[in-house]
């Protein structure tokens, strides 16, 4: 939450939406869960400070069985620790234009530019992740 406010800080422009977006939606109403559902740019705000500030910087996990991973030949043997980047992850260019700028427009949902549920990973994934997301 810290970093978050930080980045709201120093990038007034979102600062300004999320106050516009919370008066529009929300206005003198009590805050519900319906209204919070509604609040799509505070949404993406949360997203992208999950993205840019991972909660943690890697996933650990154990192969269960042999895996042969067809790409390259290998074999990942039944006990092997694998250790997944998050924070690499949400950093390559290759996934996230611009990596290091904080842009929570990038969560738009536009399918144009597509984020792969498999490099966006502040949770986790699969049985699991954790379960406060």
């Amino acid at each position: 939450i810290s970093l978050t406010i930080y980045e709201l800080c120093i990038n007034q422009d979102i600062q300004n939406r999320i106050r516009e977006e919370i008066e529009t939606v929300v206005g003198e109403d009590d805050v519900t869960s319906h209204t919070i559902d509604n609040l799509k740019f505070l949404n993406m705000v949360v997203c992208e400070s999950l993205r840019k500030y991972p909660v943690i910087p890697f996933i650990q996990r154990k192969c269960v069985e042999d895996y042969f991973i067809p790409e390259t030949g290998a074999v990942l043997e039944r006990g092997t620790s694998i250790i997944i980047p998050t924070h690499w992850l949400h950093y390559n260019p290759e996934f996230f234009n611009d990596p290091y700028k904080y842009n929570p427009d990038r969560f738009n949902g536009d399918t144009s530019i597509p984020i792969d549920p498999f490099v966006y990973l502040p949770f986790s994934t699969g049985p699991r992740a954790c379960l406060g997301q």
